[in-house]
């Protein structure tokens, strides 16, 4: 029968590693571009989907895509610390300019003020 060679093995609706990539492509894209109602749907398809797998098999997708999201969560955040630091480094060096810059003019005043 051809529609059961289509379907993946074990009498899977589809394949499960296809969802999660899938899911978490769509899901974080329209995250990222502020559309909350299209992520919405795409979070409410996966979880249709899900009932049509078996447990084991659903606890696994879901256990996957936990697994990415803090590895998104963590990557988002180092990134962010990173953004931290180097705004910080070049907020010091502006200070840094800033106070030699200071005492350029007031040594230059200084050297207006002395008798020649």
């Amino acid at each position: 029968d051809q529609s059961q060679e289509q379907q993946p093995a074990q009498n899977l609706p589809c394949d499960p590693d296809e969802l999660s990539r899938r899911y978490l492509h769509l899901f974080y894209a329209n995250e990222e571009n502020g559309s909350f109602y299209i992520q919405s749907k795409v979070y409410r398809a996966k979880e249709r989907l899900l009932m049509d797998f078996p447990e084991d098999v659903r606890r696994a997708i879901e256990l996957t895509i936990e697994q990415e999201e803090e590895m998104r969560k963590a990557a988002k955040k180092r990134e962010e610390e990173e953004e931290a630091a180097r705004a910080a480094a070049e907020e010091e060096k502006r200070r840094e300019a800033e106070e030699a810059k200071m005492k350029a003019e007031a040594k230059g005043a200084e050297e207006e003020e002395k008798p020649r």
